[in-house]
């Protein structure tokens, strides 16, 4: 008997992003390009809301400074979301 132990094999390289790249990669690209767009819609639907809440407050309500600062956050989000929506529908091209 050998005292050797038996080799493992190399993991397999990821293609995810590459020219090689599987249909099960295309397909969780597809799966991630759906669920940013339902989230952009979801946080634009949610920005919407907040503008109208501000639009019926007094400006000097102090809500309507802190309602703005989420409205901010939300577009920032909503920003940086599209921005991987767009690299998500390139990988797919």
């Amino acid at each position: 008997m050998s005292n050797t132990t038996p080799r493992k094999r190399p993991p397999k390289p990821s293609t995810r992003g590459s020219r090689t790249a599987t249909s099960d990669d295309r397909q969780a690209s597809t799966e991630d390009l759906r669920a940013t767009s339902d989230s952009i819609q979801a946080d634009a639907a949610e920005l919407a809301g907040i503008e109208q809440e501000k639009s019926g407050l007094e400006v000097s309500n102090p809500a309507v400074g802190r309602l703005s600062e989420k409205a901010v956050d939300l577009a920032g989000a909503i920003t940086r979301k599209t921005r991987a929506e767009e690299l998500l529908s390139k990988e797919l091209a």
